[in-house]
């Protein structure tokens, strides 16, 4: 279970309805690469994370490549004197910057807002950088081929993990700059025509690729927080279930013991649900158990509420921050609700002869005295008292101690 702490709430989130957005989205599909808001922004997020890597590896081939053309003039391709100049500048004033900038930023605390701005910018600059030089050179007679360029197009694309509708307003710049460059230079002729035919093509393909590489992480991204968070639900009820339950329950004990806040635990226990499946079967039970589980999670409706079956029968739900006064309304509240679903049960010792049960609870504000276990047992050892007592009822404490 995800808990996110900004100041001095606590937002547990929900598996149950968690999983049901995920199927969701998966059966409305995303052809057109969007989802919903909520899941846009966590897909987001989690996607430019998981390019980092790959986007760090690229950078650091172009900042090479880039640091070795002055090299590569010199003794390799031998680029006139006078046009040196102003390649340094495309490549050290433009191209070189871009990618630091871009580095810099894939690796601060500021990437999530600026990350791909910046690469977008970087992935204008490289071409750019590389279209200037062309022009430049055919100026002269020196050609640059414009095999350079799709070679760029093609990696930052395919390999920097740009998002497809960045790609498509990126590749369309490019590709303009890219027409003008070449009727610039070598006029409006069918080799001028066959070289921009083919930088359509390449677009056009990186496109579909680029496309395919969304969807696929989109779709794989669904599935794997799909049954992420069913592994954290109970299937028959859809709330926590115990090992969940367990997380997000110390978890939001730390946060009651650092913000001085409080706490209250209820555990619930069916009446009788022994005798219950004995008498109607287990389909009838696990029936019940469900009718029981949703009146008693209408007690906990809160983004900092939590609510588990964490036994055959027992249920557990965790309140933060509210007053005693609201604590006891609440507890009553999910023992008289079960108790108005009338579910008959003849096999119950009580005299309704109805579906009930017992609760034990404890508010209090925890410090580092009094661990989640012990609040825990202390509200199970209530939850037992009721039971002692005649059972269909509540025992509420404020202390660890019954």
């Amino acid at each position: 279970v995800v808990i996110h702490f900004p100041g001095a709430r606590v937002l547990p989130h929900d598996p149950s309805q968690a999983a049901e957005s995920y199927q969701e989205q998966l059966q409305r599909g995303f052809l057109f690469l969007r989802f919903d808001s909520a899941l846009e922004n966590s897909f987001r997020r989690d996607y430019l994370e998981s390019v980092v890597p790959q986007r760090m590896v690229l950078l650091g081939i172009v900042v090479f490549l880039i640091a070795i053309l002055p090299a590569l003039d010199e003794w390799v391709i031998m680029t006139p004197e006078h046009l040196r100049g102003p390649f340094r500048w495309a490549q050290f004033g433009v191209m070189m910057p871009s990618a630091w900038l871009a580095m810099a930023v894939t690796l601060s605390r500021w990437r999530q807002r600026w990350a791909d701005p910046i690469g977008l910018l970087c992935a204008f600059c490289i071409p750019g950088g590389l279209l200037y030089q062309r022009t430049v050179g055919a100026a002269d007679g020196f050609n640059v081929p414009s095999e350079l360029i799709a070679v760029v197009i093609s990696a930052v694309f395919l390999v920097a993990g740009i998002r497809f509708r960045l790609f498509v307003v990126a590749a369309l710049a490019i590709f303009i700059a890219f027409v003008i460059c070449e009727l610039r230079t070598s006029g409006a002729n069918p080799a001028t025509y066959y070289v921009i035919i083919a930088m359509t093509m390449l677009l056009l393909i990186v496109g579909v690729g680029a496309y395919i590489n969304e969807y696929a992480a989109r779709r794989d991204w669904l599935v794997t927080h799909l049954l992420e968070q069913r592994s954290l639900t109970d299937p028959l009820t859809g709330l926590l279930n115990s090992r969940a339950f367990t997380q997000a329950y110390e978890r939001l004990h730390a946060l009651a013991v650092r913000e001085r806040r409080p706490l209250a635990v209820a555990v619930a226990d069916v009446d009788y649900f022994k005798a219950f499946n004995d008498r109607y079967g287990h389909p009838a039970g696990d029936d019940c158990l469900v009718r029981v589980a949703e009146r008693l999670s209408r007690a906990a409706r809160r983004d900092s509420d939590l609510r588990a079956r964490i036994g055959g029968e027992e249920f557990v739900m965790v309140w933060y921050g509210l007053a005693l006064d609201q604590v006891r309304l609440q507890v009553e509240q999910m023992r008289r609700q079960v108790a108005e679903l009338g579910i008959a049960h003849e096999g119950s010792a009580l005299p309704g002869r109805c579906v009930t049960v017992s609760v034990g609870a404890i508010w209090l504000v925890p410090s580092h005295d009094s661990t989640a276990e012990q609040i825990l047992q202390s509200a199970d050892q209530r939850l037992y008292a009721s039971k002692k007592a005649g059972r269909d009822r509540v025992t509420i404490g404020t202390s660890l101690a019954l």
